[in-house]
C-alpha cells in the first residue's frame, strides 16, 4: 500500500499553461511542473521558442502573429474551457 502512494504524483490534475514561452527561463519552469506530474502546456509565438521545443511540455499551442486579430479570442475560450493555472513569463 505505501508503494502506491509514492508512485503517485501529487500534483497529476493540474494542468499548467506558461504562456510566453520563449525565453530561457521557461525551461526550469516547464521542467519543474513536469517532474511534479502537472500537465503542462505552453503557448509560443514561434515553432523555434525554447518553450515549444522541449521536450517536457505536454501540449504545445503555436500562436501566429499574422492572423492577430482573428485569433485572439480562440485561446481565450480553450484556457477558460480546460481550467489551466496561467503563468506569464
Amino acid at each position: 500500500m505505501k508503494s502506491e502512494n509514492r508512485n503517485k504524483k501529487p500534483y497529476a490534475n493540474v494542468s499548467i499553461l506558461i504562456y510566453g514561452a520563449g525565453g530561457r527561463q521557461a525551461l526550469p519552469i516547464i521542467k519543474g511542473f513536469s517532474k511534479l506530474g502537472c500537465r503542462v502546456t505552453v503557448y509560443c509565438d514561434s515553432r523555434f521558442d525554447t518553450g515549444f521545443l522541449s521536450r517536457y511540455s505536454n501540449k504545445k499551442i503555436l500562436y501566429n502573429k499574422k492572423n492577430k486579430g482573428k485569433q485572439t479570442h480562440f485561446p481565450l475560450l480553450r484556457i477558460v474551457a480546460r481550467k489551466f493555472i496561467v503563468i506569464l513569463l
